[in-house]
Order: structure tokens, then C-alpha cells, then sequence
């Protein structure tokens, strides 16, 4: 490779750039479709032959090419449309990039056949992949132009098996391409029809229309077009005056109510200045409004936004699909304010009967909730016969539960202390006239505290017992230090200065030594006569009054030369262990070598799973599995045991894991139910019409397989025309779940992405989860090793062995022991 640069043969540019404009077979037609558009067509036919791997046509009825413009039809960069860059500001046009042909003629074979008004006879222009004419032949031809595309992405192997090998998806994006364009062009018949060995299929057809409504119609029935509420622009009232009025919309959306909406995203439609279009973040304004009214479900939509053309700036992508606005945040707030306003009053609408509200409004008052601006004021929409009864505000109710709230813990503020007064009280009783003045200041200190503490005990019982429990916990301690006789101490400070300590032991009532109740204070002090006050003890010793330590570096000025405390030195030895170990250089440096040894083992040793037991960490570990854990490592896994007879543990090499018994059960037996059932069907006395699209009609009489495993079954009539062709005649039905229409167009829409595969509506998954879930072995039940097995094989069979069907993990790592090791060492 030289090093030297150069420019790219032309031919080459040419392949490199339109392998970036037409991306795959919707990108070609709607290129197609736009060109017609643009010479004023009122009639647009598309015709595939084989989804588009044989031949693509599109014919229009548009002005057609005048022989003027034959020559630079095909080239790079050669349009019409605009003479400048100036002009995209106010281009009007679909297309202006002169990219489309030129484009297409790199990448497939390319015809045109052509009528300008003005001539007699058509003619048939072959073009070759570099946008030349080859060959131009007189033929029989209307007004207008046809277009003709073969062996589409031919000159690209790779993206040409693609192509192949996904047919169909790309075949239904490219039906949902088209149909905005139906949608949107009123006034033009536009037709797709797909052409097969057998039949020929129309795909989608519009008569002409003057409205949006009447195609919505024509595409989806009038079943839609009728469910459908029309969307008005309402300006936010925060900026009425901010911003002129420089948009306008135009649109229909599903209604919000139960049901009102679809199961997926498959019929929402966005234009800017009646461009199809995918404005993000208004596709996320829409939806996410929408949810907050209907929270399971997807609304139709059709929404074409009109603005200044100035506003606007179209050369994004080659496609055109993305674009880019000015005040576009205003837009958004514009659209959710109009959502608002239209579905606010559809939830809070339900029609309530009055007789039944009579005999039951005593026991609960039912409310429908109007939103305000300050606060929400709960009303009863009914008949004036009723009148809803005055309530307290939403705040007026949160002011009564706080005065309610502080005047339950001003009752605690005054028993917790008495309480404990009482305890200590009867404690503190044996101590003798020494010490009974500092520790009465002691006892009135920490009751001070306590009943300025922000933390109240919950219950004085609760402290009681976690006292006692303490201080059982020190008997022991007690009498290993009356086993002692010798007490000394030998305490040296940083100055080597002599100290000086006593003890002092103070038995109880009963005359008992050193037992529960006895304050044991071990204190150092200077060789000066002056004693430590008591009153500097920290609060957290009140419990046991045992004070192990006092930093040397105290302050001074809290030194009570007055007070006399003996010191108890039983704990300290009389002298320091010490133990004489014989060694020489040469076991000293084997020594060092065995730790730089175990030190670089460790470095060697590999950790492959990172994430903890964590729900908020659940994703990192299934990733961390699947990329660890194959199928067939679970045969391999040794069973340590069971633990708290709801887990297994398992050993995969040095690694221990920790197994769900019932999650993992439960996940093997959904997807054997997901795989194996076939769902008992009911017969419909009457069948039902579905008003299916043209392309899901295709889509479901090819994968009628799956759909009879889900316990659906349909009656076809081919000679109907689109939309009426499919009747449904059997829906699943078991116990007490039912299924319908819905579950069918979400059937449709999964399988429009993955065909021929078995697909389960959701509805169906939570059936087959519950069932799942009670057949599977249950937490408690005890399993040896031969069921323990059995489960931890299974994990080896199930696609996505890493949680539950409701979510829960099935299998999480607990440690690695060759860590463990070396960290002991």
C-alpha cells in the first residue's frame, strides 16, 4: 500500500457514496415514490415481484422526461430541483440531491421508460452502473414514467446475501415506508402489489382521497379511522407571548381509554411539512403523554407538523428521515400540552350508578380526581340529585396527621426518660458516698441528652433488654478478673514519667463482688494528686459505666483535683509475653522468596465474575455469566450440597455458585410449556372479520403455524379485497384465561421481526409463568443429591437460564477459593 496520496478512481466514489444512500429496499422505493410525487402524479403503482428480490417497479402518471434531460438523468448529482445551496432553504420538493438514480444504477440494474407530454411515443432507456444510457428504444408508453429495478444491491456481495437472507423483514419495513406515504398524499392513488409464483397480493391501495381520514381508512378500515380523536394545537400558558406562532399541527391519535390502543409502536406516523419523518424527540413526547393516561398500551398515530420552511433544516441524512428544528423544545411543549388538553378529561369520566352509590356512599366515598394547580381537590362527578360532600384539602389533611404525629412523640419524649430514670435509678442504688455525687452528675447528664436526642426509643423494654444482654456479656470478663489476684500496672508515657494507679470496687446491695451492677473505671491519671472528673465520661458508657481508655491527649482543664477514683489495673500483665524465635539470613530470605512467589500466583490467578448479590446489580451478572457459563458447563458442576433447603451450591472449578432451586425449576418448566403446548381452542358460533393490513395478512398466512400453536385459527376468502380477507373462527381459551383480537396483532407485530419462529403473546407467557410456578419445586422442601442434579442438568437446556420468568435470579457466583486461599495466606 503507497503511502503517498491520491484520489479515488471515480468509480470507486461512486459505489462508496451510494451504498450510503439507498440502504436497503425501502430506502430504494421510497425514492421511487418521491420522484413520482415530485412530477405531479396522481397515480403511483408499486410492484414487486418475489418481496423485491426479482424486480421492483414503481409507475406513475406524473408529467413524465423530457428528451432534454435524458442524458443527465442518471448522473451524480444532476437535478432539477435546485440550482444552489441558497435554495434548500425554500425547496419544496421531496427530492433535490440528484443522488437517487445514480445511486440505484450503481447498485442494481436500472430501466426507465418515459413520456413527456409533448411527444408521441415513449422510450426505454437502459442505464449501466455508472448512470450512462446504453441503450434507448421507442416503445408504446402514456404519459408518465416507469421505473424498473433488478437484481437490487447486486454489485455489493455482502449486502446482497443480506438482502436475501432477509427478505422478509425488510420487505415489511419497507410496506411501512409506503404507507406514510399513503397516508399523507391525498388526492393521489397510490397501489402496492406484490407478485408472487402463485397469486399476486395487494399490499396496499388509497382511491384518491381528499382527507387524511379517508386514507387512514382505506389503509386500516373504517374501524380505526373511527376510534381515532383529532389532535388541536394548544400553546402552553407560560409561553403564550414568548414565541410567535410559527407551527401548526395536524393530526389523530388513539383515544387513551382501556383499550384504546395497540399493542406496539406499528402505526404511528410523523411528518415535517407533509415529509415523512422520525423527529426523536417528539416520538418520545407522544408516547410517554400517552402512557400516563393508558400505561399498557400504544397509540395510533398521525401527526404532520407544518413550519416555516426557513425553520427547518432537511440535509441531515441522505435519507432525509432525520431533521433538525429550530425551537424544537417549544415544539415539544406545545404537542404535550395539546395531548393533555385532549385526554384530560377521558379517565376521570365513568359512569357511576347513582342507586348503587346511595346504599354503599356511607361506608367509602368515591372520588374522581380533578387536578388543580396548587394541590388536588377530590369531587364526585354524578347527577345533581347527589352533591358530592365537602372535603378537606390535600394539605389541610397532611397538616392534621403532623399535629397528630408530634403529639404521639412528645408523649414518648416524656416516658422514655422517666423510664430510664427508673432503671438506672435502681442500678446505681449500692454505690457508695464517694462517687455518689459524680455519679448522680453522670446520671442527670445523660438524662439531659436523652431527652433532647432527636431518636426516641420505640420502646423502653427493647433498651432494658439489650442492657442486660450486655451485661451478661461482661460476666464473664468479671470472673476471670476475680481469679486474679495480683493487680499491677505498668503504664510508661511518651515523657517515661512515673504513674500512679489505684483501684476502687464497689459491691452492690447484696454484698456480691464485682457482678452486673457494679461500675468498674479504669483510669489513668497523672503522679499529681489530681484525680479525673467523672462528669467527662462520654454517654455511650452509661449502659455499663466500664471505661477502658482515656486518650493521654484530653484536655487538661477537665481535671477534678477533688474527686478520688481507685483505678482497677487486673487486666493488665504483670509483664509482656515474649517468645525467643531462633532464625538466620539464609530462612529469613527463603522466607521473602515464598511471599514474592504467592504474591505473583495471585496476580496470575483470573477473576472472571466481578458483580456482587445485588438487585441492583443483576444485569452486570447475567452478562457476566453468559459470557462465562456455556451450556454445557452446567453437566459439569459438582454438587456441594443444599443450603436453608432453598438453594443448591455448585462447584465449577475453583468457583462456588449459588442456585435457586424453585427459580430455576420454574424457568425449565416455562420454556418447556412455551415449546411443547398447543393451547385448547374454542370455535366461534360466528367468526369474526379482521381488519388486518394487507402485509399482516401475508404475514399471517405464512406463519399460520404459529399462530394454531397459540390456539387461533382463521378462515381466509383471497377474493376479498385488502383488509377483509382474514375471518377469525377459534380463540384459545384455558380456565379462567381468554384471549382475542388484540393477541393477534401482537402476534403479528413479533413475527413481522422474527417469521417462522414460535411466539407467545404476553398474555399467554404470564399463563404459562403461573402454571410454571406452581408445578416447580418450592423453597423448603428438602432434595438430595440425585434432585439437585436434576435441576442444575436442566439449567443446561433452557435458552436463558439466568432468572425466572417473573424476573428473579436463578443462579448468582459466591466466590472463587483460589482467592480464598490466597488471601488467608
Amino acid at each position: 500500500m503507497s503511502s503517498q496520496i491520491k484520489p479515488i478512481n471515480k468509480l470507486d466514489v461512486h459505489k462508496i457514496c451510494s451504498g450510503q444512500v439507498v440502504l436497503n429496499l425501502a430506502t430504494a422505493v421510497k425514492e421511487l415514490i418521491e420522484n413520482s410525487l415530485d412530477a405531479g402524479a396522481t397515480s403511483v403503482g408499486i410492484k414487486l415481484k418475489e418481496f423485491g428480490k426479482d424486480l421492483v417497479e414503481v409507475t406513475d402518471n406524473g408529467s413524465g422526461v423530457h428528451p432534454d434531460n435524458f442524458e443527465g438523468l442518471a448522473l451524480k448529482h444532476h437535478t432539477s430541483k435546485i440550482k444552489d445551496f441558497a435554495d434548500l432553504t425554500s425547496v419544496e420538493t421531496f427530492g433535490f440531491r440528484g443522488e437517487a438514480l445514480s445511486s440505484l444504477c450503481a447498485l442494481s440494474d436500472v430501466t426507465v421508460t418515459t413520456r413527456h407530454s409533448s411527444q408521441e411515443c415513449g422510450i426505454k432507456l437502459v442505464f449501466d452502473h455508472t448512470g450512462n444510457i446504453k441503450l434507448k428504444v421507442p416503445v408504446a408508453k402514456q404519459v408518465g414514467t416507469a421505473v424498473t429495478l433488478s437484481n437490487l444491491f447486486s454489485s455489493l456481495p455482502v449486502r446482497h446475501k443480506e438482502f436475501h437472507r432477509n427478505l422478509k423483514k425488510d420487505f415489511g419495513k419497507m410496506i411501512q415506508v409506503v404507507t406514510g406515504y399513503c397516508l399523507v398524499a391525498t388526492q393521489v392513488k397510490l397501489s402496492c402489489i406484490n407478485q408472487t409464483k402463485s397469486l399476486n397480493n395487494v399490499l396496499l391501495s388509497t382511491h384518491g382521497s381528499n382527507t387524511v381520514l379517508e386514507n387512514i381508512s382505506c389503509i386500516y378500515g373504517s374501524k380505526q379511522a373511527n376510534s381515532l380523536l383529532v389532535l388541536k394545537k394548544v400553546i402552553p400558558v407560560d409561553e403564550e407571548n414568548d414565541i410567535p406562532n410559527i407551527f401548526e399541527l395536524d393530526g389523530y391519535i388513539s383515544s387513551c381509554v382501556h383499550n384504546g390502543g395497540r399493542s406496539s409502536k406499528d402505526r404511528q406516523f410523523y411528518f415535517i411539512n407533509s415529509r415523512p419523518c422520525e423527529p426523536l424527540k417528539i416520538i418520545k413526547t407522544v408516547n410517554e403523554v400517552y402512557h400516563q393516561y393508558n400505561q399498557n398500551q400504544y397509540p395510533f398515530v398521525y401527526l404532520n407538523i407544518t413550519i416555516a420552511r426557513g425553520e427547518v433544516d432537511i440535509n441531515v441524512t441522505p435519507d432525509k428521515r432525520q431533521i433538525f428544528l429550530s425551537n424544537e423544545n417549544y415544539l415539544v411543549s406545545i404537542i404535550k400540552a395539546s395531548l393533555n388538553k385532549l385526554f384530560e378529561n377521558i379517565p376521570s369520566t365513568y359512569k357511576i350508578n347513582t342507586s348503587l352509590y346511595e346504599s354503599i356512599s356511607t361506608k367509602r366515598p368515591y372520588e374522581s380526581t380533578i387536578e388543580s394547580k396548587d394541590c388536588k381537590i377530590l369531587k364526585l362527578d354524578i347527577s345533581n340529585e347527589y352533591e358530592s360532600q365537602k372535603t378537606p384539602s390535600h394539605s389541610e389533611q397532611i397538616k392534621a396527621k403532623l399535629v397528630r404525629w408530634k403529639s404521639d412523640n412528645s408523649k414518648i419524649a416524656t416516658s422514655v426518660p422517666s423510664t430510664i430514670d427508673k432503671f438506672l435509678k435502681q442500678k446505681i442504688e449500692p454505690i457508695d458516698n464517694v462517687q455518689k455525687n459524680h455519679t448522680e452528675k453522670l446520671i442527670e447528664k445523660e438524662e439531659n441528652e436523652i431527652s433532647t436526642s432527636p431518636f426516641m426509643c420505640a420502646d423502653t423494654s427493647d433498651s432494658i433488654a439489650i442492657i442486660e444482654k450486655e451485661e451478661k456479656n461482661y460476666e464473664q470478663k468479671q470472673e476471670s478478673i476475680k481469679n486474679d489476684k495480683k493487680k499491677s500496672t505498668y503504664i510508661n508515657n511518651a515523657k517515661s514519667e512515673n504513674i500512679e494507679s489505684t483501684e476502687h470496687f464497689v459491691d452492690n446491695s447484696n454484698g456480691e463482688n464485682m457482678d452486673n451492677n457494679t461500675f468498674y473505671l479504669k483510669i489513668v491519671a497523672d503522679k499529681s494528686d489530681s484525680k479525673v472528673d467523672i462528669d467527662s465520661i462520654h454517654k455511650s458508657d452509661v449502659k455499663n459505666v466500664f471505661v477502658k481508655d482515656i486518650k493521654t491527649s484530653c484536655d487538661l482543664s477537665k481535671i477534678n483535683t477533688n474527686a478520688s477514683i481507685e483505678i482497677d489495673t487486673s487486666i493488665a500483665p504483670r509483664e509482656r509475653k515474649f517468645a525467643l524465635v531462633e532464625t538466620n539470613l539464609e530462612q529469613i530470605k527463603q522466607r521473602l522468596s515464598n511471599l514474592r512467589f504467592r504474591r505473583s500466583e495471585k496476580q496470575k490467578i483470573k477473576t472472571r465474575f466481578y458483580a456482587t448479590i445485588d438487585p441492583n446489580k443483576n444485569q452486570q451478572a447475567e452478562i457476566e455469566l453468559s459470557r462465562e457459563i456455556s451450556k454445557d458447563m452446567f453437566s459439569r458442576m459438582s454438587i456441594i450440597g443444599q443450603f436453608n433447603l432453598g438453594f443448591i451450591i455448585t462447584k465449577l472449578d475453583a468457583d462456588l455458585f449459588i442456585v435457586d432451586q424453585h427459580a430455576t425449576d420454574e424457568k425449565y418448566n416455562f420454556e418447556t410449556l412455551q415449546n411443547t403446548t398447543k393451547i385448547t381452542s374454542q370455535k366461534l358460533v360466528v367468526p369474526q372479520q379482521l381488519e388486518l393490513t394487507a402485509v399482516n395478512e401475508i404475514v399471517l398466512m405464512e406463519n399460520i403455524n404459529v399462530f394454531q400453536m397459540n390456539g387461533f385459527d382463521f378462515q381466509f376468502q383471497q377474493d376479498a379485497e385488502p383488509t377483509k380477507k382474514v375471518k377469525l373462527t377459534m380463540i384459545p381459551m384455558s380456565n379462567n384465561w381468554s384471549f382475542g383480537k388484540e393477541d393477534v396483532d401482537e402476534l403479528l407485530f413479533m413475527l413481522q421481526d422474527a417469521p417462522n419462529t414460535l411466539c407467545r403473546p404476553s398474555r399467554v407467557r404470564s399463563m404459562f409463568a403461573s402454571r410454571a410456578c406452581r408445578k416447580s419445586v418450592m423453597i423448603g422442601k428438602v432434595l438430595n443429591f440425585g434432585d439437585m442434579r436434576k435441576l442444575i442438568d436442566h439449567m443446561g437446556d433452557i435458552e436463558q437460564p439466568w432468572n425466572c420468568p417473573h424476573g428473579r435470579p436463578t443462579m448468582r457466583h459466591l466466590v472463587n477459593l483460589t482467592l480464598l486461599n490466597v488471601n488467608a495466606e
